[in-house]
């Protein structure tokens, strides 16, 4: 089970209104795509660590995003560099909220609400299969 996503309405307005649609990167071109997955280390996973407990439950959601950009043509990386660190180098940043974990509930929506309101999008997995078939990828790509 993961967090539940919950970005205030006021925000998603906004976001609209600015955009004019509900996600900034509706189409995803999944040649240009790569999968970032960041901080999947024993630090964050393991009990004896700094462990987030949600972290070892999405990591099926993970491995299933990480198929879907494959299958779609485009790349899985792992590395320590940060989803803003990412926009502020004019990356179009996806954050894909059902393989993400945090804490408790409420830091990880304040951290998709700041991040959606200001540097990116967020999206679920379905979602970004959505986007990458709209951008290109071939239809079974989406099941």
């Amino acid at each position: 089970m993961t967090h539940k996503l919950s970005i205030p309405q006021h925000v998603v307005q906004m976001v609209t209104e600015r955009i004019g649609r509900a996600h900034p990167f509706d189409v995803i071109d999944p040649k240009k795509t790569a999968l970032l997955v960041v901080d999947m280390q024993n630090y964050f996973m393991h009990p004896d660590y700094q462990a987030v407990p949600m972290a070892r439950e999405i990591v099926p959601n993970v491995n299933r995003l990480a198929g879907i950009v494959r299958a779609a043509g485009g790349h899985v990386v792992c590395c320590e560099s940060t989803a803003r660190d990412a926009m502020m180098l004019n990356y179009k940043v996806v954050m894909v909220h059902d393989a993400l974990a945090a804490y408790t509930e409420a830091e990880h929506n304040a951290t998709l609400a700041t991040f959606y309101m200001i540097f990116g999008d967020v999206q679920s997995i379905d979602e970004v299969a959505a986007s990458m078939q709209r951008g290109g990828a071939p239809a079974a790509v989406a099941s």
